[in-house]
Order: C-alpha cells, then structure tokens, then sequence
C-alpha cells in the first residue's frame, strides 16, 4: 500500500520510534503530536509556505544563482513560466549535454530578465546532480545560494503521467507558479543564518533502498562518523535549494565525471541516489540545518 506523508514536515518513523511507548500501538502519531501541542523535535521539519506571516520578499543581501540541467529543452518555456511570479534577482545556470540543444535553450531562455544566463554543455554523466557538483563546481564560488533543478519526466514509469506531475510538484515548490516560491524560499534564507537546505515536503516518504551502502562509503569520505539514520527526510527528485556553504562537504569531494556511472543507470543503487539521500546529512556535516516547502493544494 502507497503510505503518505499525513501532513508536511511530519516524520512518522521518528516520531514513532522517540514515543513508542506512549503510542502504545494503538494512538495515531500524528494525533498524538497534535495533542502534545506540536512538540518541536528531529520528527518535525520547518514548513516554508507562501501564505506564512514572514516576510516573502528578499531584501537582496544573498547572491543567488539556479542550476537548471535539461535533458529535456522542450520543458525551457514552462521553466521560466514557473519563475514568473518572482521578483528576486536570480542569475540561471543552466547545463544540457549537447550543443544543439544549447542552441535551444538560447533561444527559450532569451526573455528571462531576472538576472544573467549561462549555459554550458556537459557530458552526459551523473544525469543532473553531476553538471552541478563537478561540470559547475568553479561557479558555485560566485553565490551563497543555489537552487538545482532539472527538467524531469521519469518516462520509464509505469504511468508516463507521473513524472509530469511531479516535476510539477516541485517546479511550483521550489520556483513557483500558484505563488512566488522562489522569493519566499531566499526570505528564509536571509532571516535565518542556519538555514542550510531547503526541500519540498514529498508526500511519499522514501528511505534508503538499495543505497545505504555506497551513501556510506561516501559519507566516510565526507567526515561523517557513526551510523547513518534509519529514518530520514530527503529531497526525493533531487531538486531543492541550498547555502553554498552548506553544500562544502559535498564539493570537497571533488568529483570528476568518471566517477559518475555510465547510461544506461540502473533504477537504483548508484552513486547518483546515494547523494541524493545524503543531502540532508552533508548540510547537517556542515553545520547548517533543513526546511521543507508546502504549497497548498499542490501534490502528486
């Protein structure tokens, strides 16, 4: 059976495995937490929403850039569709893996005006996560805030619609679309200094699969001692927003594209979804903490 998230930010394992007692088997975790008067802990995440009291425009203390990889150009004009509604200077950039589709995005990108555009052809190896760790990684010096993002359409799924919805989930999270995401996200960012990562607020919740064992071999590399978490939020769909600074552990790695797996990739089990679930762990190596994102009437 498909679990869902019961509400955002709400981590069901931990908070199950803290109060296993007192849940005694039988009282819902979430009512229980809700009873208890939201207690803050490691199974609650900060929830960034559009309608929050916070301010959502930045102040423009931050410079901020947004890794866009698209295998797929055609998505280009809906990319900037969902950048819209966003007042925050933002430069873009941008990676695909041939020239002819930079050609494309040339023209598709031509009207963004909300800062520059680079775009910069890269192998085709380690799909999105590796044009931003190793093809972008002497740019990223340039900006205290980066988004990433990618023009994903998950075609192998059994239902083709799937991947559309949700890339459409995290595109109107992360960038926006129903509401001005992006600025609101940079808010954070400049109002809270231990802000390290920000993510949407999946309602699947997915745990390590087939991947602990190679996000432990990295996450030696990285420094991490002791066991990695059971339970554990993640950005599933490798997109999110992140504090350079924050993201320092993963650079230090220094990753080349040979370290990255050949295409075709297996469904699973590869460097590429080891990072993706070690994000969390690489912003918590740094010092930094994690929020996630909830737009209203918004899911897949």
């Amino acid at each position: 059976m498909d679990i869902r998230r019961p509400a955002p930010g709400f981590q069901r394992p931990l908070y199950v495995a803290e109060h296993k007692s007192s849940l005694a088997g039988v009282i819902d975790p979430l009512a229980d937490f809700i009873r208890r008067g939201k207690p803050a802990g490691a199974w609650s995440l900060p929830v960034l929403r559009a309608d929050d009291p916070a301010p959502i425009q930045p102040a423009g203390r931050l410079r901020v850039a947004l890794h866009a990889h698209f295998y797929y150009p055609e998505l280009a004009a809906d990319f900037l569709a969902h950048l819209k509604s966003n007042l925050c200077p933002c430069d873009l950039l941008v990676t695909t893996d041939n020239s002819t589709k930079a050609e494309q995005l040339h023209q598709l990108l031509a009207p963004y005006q909300g800062g520059s555009v680079e775009i910069q052809v890269v192998p085709n190896r380690g799909r999105d996560i590796g044009p931003l760790l190793t093809g972008l990684v002497d740019h990223l010096a340039n900006y205290d805030i980066i988004g990433h993002v990618h023009s994903k359409r998950s075609l192998l799924l059994d239902d083709p619609t799937s991947g559309e919805n949700w890339r459409q989930f995290l595109w109107q999270n992360l960038l926006g679309g129903k509401c001005p995401m992006m600025d609101r996200i940079i808010a954070a960012f400049e109002q809270d200094d231990q802000l390290g990562l920000v993510f949407p607020s999946d309602p699947h919740p997915m745990d390590w699969s087939d991947n602990r064992e190679p996000a432990a071999e990295l996450a030696v590399r990285m420094g991490w001692t002791g066991p990695l978490p059971d339970h554990f939020d993640f950005p599933l769909g490798t997109m999110f927003w992140m504090r350079r600074a924050a993201l320092q552990p993963l650079l230090d790695l220094h990753l080349d594209w040979d370290d990255y797996p050949a295409e075709p990739l297996p469904y699973d089990g590869t460097i590429l979804h080891a990072i993706e679930r070690l994000l969390p762990m690489v912003c918590q190596l740094a010092g930094f903490t994690c929020a996630v994102t909830h737009v209203f009437g918004v899911t897949w």
